[in-house]
């Protein structure tokens, strides 16, 4: 398998709490009592390392290797080549930093 920068597989990167990262009580980006403590749910400072976004979405940099995956048909029987004027370029994503995975 090719090493695409996971370093965590199954914890949200936005959340609190748990084995996984994750309280449904309160989500990412929301403010609300954990543990007797009013608490505002936030991000890790290294989302590309993680698949999980926030214990329900996938990260960013999930999402660009699935679609690159998909636009390059490695989940077809016989792949699609696409066109020569249709690239492959994500640097539109703000903050991206998988143009060297992709």
């Amino acid at each position: 398998m090719i090493n695409v920068g996971f370093t965590e597989k199954h914890k949200a990167c936005c959340g609190y709490g748990g084995e996984y990262n994750y309280n449904g009580t309160v989500q990412c980006a929301q403010t609300g009592v954990i543990n007797g403590r009013n608490m505002t749910v936030g991000a890790c400072p290294n989302p590309s390392n993680y698949i999980n976004w926030d214990g329900i979405h996938l990260t960013q940099h999930f999402y660009e290797l699935v679609a690159k995956a998909f636009l390059e048909g490695n989940f077809v029987d016989q792949p699609i080549p696409l066109p020569p004027t249709c690239t492959l370029n994500f640097s539109s994503f703000p903050n991206s930093q998988y143009s060297s995975v992709l």
